[in-house]
């Protein structure tokens, strides 16, 4: 081989070999650099970060949330929200004091709701500020405690208007009586209205209307297909409303007196009203005057110059009939018993 053929030989095998030393380092970096698809610049920080230890969430401190009143029905009691459940074997009457207007201490006790996080104190007047203290060391459920004494000034509010009468059923002598009563509370007058119940519809009566009490207007005059049924024994029947078994025959408007947050009753005079004097079966109806919230309130009455005595033996029954007027025993009495 000549010289000038080496040469030439030489020049184009460095090429190939360069070539080949090239293909071999780009191998190498792809393969060296692999780390399960994850840089190495963004992999390392977030293992150094997750192992590191979680800071502990301090707790929170205890403490009262709110002092309030609330009231229900005639009755009117302080109540005391925590954060927090309260340790329930503690005395709650040695840690807080109630104290009236003229700063002496009231009588009763606290008692821990449900939910162990109120306290209520039902032994209050309505309309009247009291001042509550607690202790600093009031204890929750899981040991901690308030820390640092409380005092609140608490108004116990006024009683909610209401309006209803009296007894589950009254029996009115046609001549002779006080009348109705209605008890009110916060209510300066009421509208009422009377039914008189047909004689054939008793049975109608007692199925939709068992006792007395707080009704909506549905209740008192509704679609009979969409009422439920009443069930007397083998006796179903669609309950009745009072305006289909009763018709109306007086309404008035009473002016109602008492003062603020007491209970007043004042008897409507129905024994004067010449509509309410025929014997029979009467529903009456009451509502808050002024207003058109809340529901009625009903009774049924019986207008009657006799009176029965009911007397229950082992065997069998006494029953005695007699004049309300003046007591002599009443003959001839037919007695229907539903």
């Amino acid at each position: 081989m000549s010289a000038s053929s080496f040469k030439q030989g030489s020049r184009q095998a460095v090429p190939v070999r360069w070539l080949v030393c090239l293909l071999g380092l780009l191998l190498a970096a792809c393969s060296g650099g692999h780390d399960g698809g994850k840089p190495t610049l963004q992999g390392a920080p977030a293992a150094a970060a997750s192992s590191r230890p979680a800071t502990a969430a301090k707790p929170a401190v205890f403490a009262l949330v709110s002092a309030s009143s609330q009231t229900s029905d005639s009755r009117t009691a302080l109540t005391l929200r925590f954060n927090a459940t309260l340790a329930s074997a503690q005395d709650f009457d040695r840690l807080i004091a109630v104290n009236g207007p003229n700063g002496s201490v009231v009588s009763g006790s606290w008692s821990l709701l449900d939910d162990g996080k109120t306290l209520s104190f039902p032994f209050v007047q309505s309309n009247t500020h009291y001042a509550v203290q607690l202790q600093a060391g009031l204890l929750a459920a899981d040991g901690r405690t308030l820390g640092h004494a409380v005092k609140h000034d608490v108004y116990s509010g006024n009683l909610p208007a209401a309006v209803g009468f009296a007894s589950h059923g009254s029996v009115l002598p046609a001549r002779g009586t006080r009348g109705l009563p209605l008890v009110s509370m916060n209510v300066h007058d009421a509208d009422v209205q009377f039914f008189r119940v047909h004689d054939d519809a008793l049975s109608d009566l007692f199925c939709a209307y068992p006792r007395n009490g707080h009704r909506d207007s549905y209740e008192l005059d509704h679609d009979v297909s969409y009422y439920n049924d009443c069930v007397e024994g083998d006796d179903r029947r669609s309950k009745q409303p009072i305006t289909r078994i009763a018709d109306a025959v007086y309404a008035n408007h009473y002016t109602l007196g008492g003062e603020p947050n007491e209970r007043t009753v004042t008897y409507l005079p129905v024994q004067d009203i010449r509509q309410l004097q025929q014997p029979g079966v009467y529903m009456a109806v009451v509502k808050s005057g002024g207003t058109f919230q809340g529901g009625y309130d009903t009774a049924t009455f019986f207008v009657s110059d006799l009176g029965l005595h009911l007397r229950v033996y082992r065997d069998n029954v006494l029953l005695h009939v007699a004049s309300l007027h003046d007591g002599s025993p009443v003959g001839g009495v037919d007695v229907d018993i539903r």
